[in-house]
């Protein structure tokens, strides 16, 4: 509050039972420049336009083929009766949690519904089943307990070293047939 500056007074401050009357106080300006130059704006955004659709391009080449392997094993799977199971944390948490919705929803049309679930979208489980068996075996414990043979776990992971999503990894090869 001593950092900040024109202070005012406000009455009636509800749930507070301190004070009748609050000071407002307004933020000091902040390091944001005055103006800005449009043109170098400009240039900037241009330039993260092209680097973009230069690094999809580069991850086109890279990619194609083991993303056809991958859209191949979860057609096998769903086609065979089997479903997929997905999960991660945080921000690729939530977007297992999309892929899911969308699996079983639609995408691009409406078709037949396919089956997925997010692992990670039961809060009960989550705090639940860490308290109990620790963070790391969130996921795995629900791959035992979930998964069937021919199922597919897709795991969604910035770097792929988080513990639980190992584990749950390691639980879904313990499913696979001899």
């Amino acid at each position: 509050v001593d950092s900040m500056s024109s202070p005012g007074k406000m009455d009636n401050c509800i749930g507070c039972s301190r004070h009748s009357r609050h000071e407002v106080h307004v933020l000091p300006e902040m390091a944001i420049p005055q103006r800005y130059d449009p043109p170098m704006l400009e240039q900037r955004i241009e330039q993260q336009f092209i680097d973009s659709a230069d690094l999809k391009y580069q991850a086109a080449q890279l990619l194609c083929k083991p993303m056809v392997a991958a859209i191949q094993s979860l057609w096998v799977c769903v086609t065979g009766g089997g479903k997929v199971l997905a999960c991660g944390n945080g921000v690729s948490g939530a977007l297992a949690q999309c892929f899911a919705a969308t699996f079983v929803g639609r995408h691009e049309r409406d078709r037949p519904e396919l089956a997925a679930m997010a692992l990670n979208s039961d809060p009960v489980w989550l705090t639940s089943g860490a308290q109990q068996y620790g963070l790391d075996q969130v996921f795995a414990k629900q791959v035992r307990a979930l998964g069937l043979p021919g199922d597919v776990l897709l795991v969604v992971s910035v770097h792929g070293e988080a513990e639980n999503v190992l584990q749950a990894i390691h639980a879904a090869h313990e499913r696979e047939p001899n």
